[in-house]
């Protein structure tokens, strides 16, 4: 399988996401840790004192990764155990596995463009969430599905307990939703007032998803799609709380408005090479 050059933000700016990814184990295998390293990630390529070369890694990323048919066939499915987290660290460990080889092509260049979590972010993001997004991206990256996605990576490969603490990361991405608010509170409190607000509006926000994610995903996607599936699976009914999460998030959902999925990442390709080859 091979992975791109990963930007993040406008093509212009060339700014590195990921050239390649590194995956490291230490301990022993029935108490492991694992760290994960993207390849020059925050650096511009115009900083890179010599240009980039294709090499084998440890893993890509599904933002964008090429893999042969033979090699799904023989490693297997994804694991859907891993609802929102580490699904392509998993699938390019299985590979690895199975024999086969992992690469990375710089002559293939590929952007993302992330809604911003943090001000910090403005210059790389893409477009804000629409309202007919959050639903979905509340369930996407809910504190459910992303401690559960942490919890079976870590049973699967032996990793010791503190490997839970990776699902705060994951937890972080829906801050997306609640940035919009910042800017404005801050012009009218100021910085201390509104970084203290901030961090109460996280905290409440944390609560309402650990309850009312699923019943966000059953508005999003109606009651034969995938979120009600979801529902019915773990068998989860909706609670009491959608309401309120509903104002937090200040929904405004119509069935002729059906989200985006591809939205909150929208992905720009600049160039593929004519030829690629490997497991």
């Amino acid at each position: 399988m091979v992975g791109p050059l990963y930007l993040i933000g406008e093509l212009e700016r060339e700014m590195i996401h990921a050239a390649g990814g590194e995956l490291h184990f230490e301990g022993p295998t029935s108490a492991r840790y694992l760290t994960s390293e993207h390849v020059l990630q925050g650096t511009h390529i115009s900083e890179l004192a010599e240009p980039l070369v294709a090499r084998r890694c440890d893993f890509a990323e599904f933002h964008c990764m090429l893999v042969r048919t033979e090699a799904i066939e023989r490693v297997g499915p994804f694991d859907e155990a891993l609802l929102s987290a580490r699904e392509h660290e998993d699938f390019c460990l299985r590979v690895h596995a199975h024999g086969g080889e992992v690469w990375f092509e710089p002559d293939s260049v590929v952007t993302y463009l992330p809604p911003a979590r943090r001000p910090q972010m403005a210059q790389v993001a893409g477009p804000p969430l629409r309202s007919s997004d959050l639903p979905f991206f509340a369930l996407r990256w809910s504190e459910h599905w992303n401690e559960r996605s942490t919890e079976h990576f870590r049973r699967k490969y032996g990793l010791e307990s503190r490997f839970r603490k990776r699902v705060r990361a994951a937890n972080e991405q829906r801050q997306a939703m609640l940035l919009p608010v910042r800017s404005p509170t801050r012009r009218v409190l100021g910085p201390y007032l509104e970084e203290r607000l901030w961090r109460v509006l996280v905290r409440t926000e944390r609560r309402l998803n650990a309850r009312a994610p699923i019943s966000l995903g059953v508005i999003a996607t109606g009651p034969n799609g995938q979120a009600r599936a979801k529902v019915e699976a773990m068998g989860l009914e909706p609670t009491d709380l959608l309401r309120a999460t509903q104002a937090l998030y200040q929904l405004s959902y119509a069935p002729r408005d059906r989200p985006s999925y591809q939205r909150p990442c929208v992905a720009r390709i600049a160039r593929i090479p004519n030829t690629c080859s490997a497991f």
